[in-house]
């Protein structure tokens, strides 16, 4: 856990005692966390007027934070679903993000399916091939899911107005990382 020390010398009948407080900071520090990533929001949301441009700076945000992948999953107004991004924590996996980003999406066929049926949050503790399997509308986007290995997620439906917008899909590369 993380501690702050404090220590203090004492001659007490001429010998010298050191003493040391330990404090657990876990709380402190998680308000700080909880701080930053406020402040990173804010600015985040503050940065444009372009949507589009927005949703990409609090997806990244997102990656810095508390994802290693995020994908945003829109709706138009022909209720057509388009994939308007995917970034992934490591700049590494760009290339793939490109590739899963510019593959068509409908709404049987992704990890966000849940929050555009029911325009509620959904939490999935540990995926694997199976999953995987269920939301690929091809062996391609297979091998790109595969390659991006999201193995637990938070999927959040985006509303305006009780309008569904879209979904944030909050992946991570290790089970169970969202929940217990």
């Amino acid at each position: 856990f993380p501690a702050e020390a404090t220590h203090s010398k004492l001659v007490v009948g001429g010998r010298v005692v050191m003493t040391v407080a330990l404090r657990d900071i876990t709380e402190r520090r998680l308000f700080e966390r909880e701080q930053e990533i406020l402040a990173d929001a804010g600015d985040a949301l503050a940065s444009s007027l372009d949507y589009a441009e927005t949703i990409r700076s609090v997806a990244g945000l997102v990656v810095h934070h508390v994802a290693d992948l995020c994908l945003i999953d829109m709706i138009e107004v022909d209720e057509r679903g388009h994939r308007l991004m995917v970034v992934h924590a490591d700049p590494a996996m760009a290339p793939i993000c490109e590739k899963m980003a510019a593959l068509p999406i409908d709404r049987e066929h992704t990890l966000a399916r849940s929050a555009f049926e029911t325009k509620q949050p959904q939490l999935i503790r540990e995926m694997g091939p199976e999953l995987w399997a269920s939301v690929a509308r091809d062996d391609e986007q297979l091998r790109l899911i595969e390659a991006l290995n999201p193995r637990s997620a938070i999927v959040v439906p985006l509303l305006s107005h009780g309008e569904l917008l879209g979904a944030m899909v909050l992946a991570s590369s290790r089970p169970g990382r969202y929940g217990t």
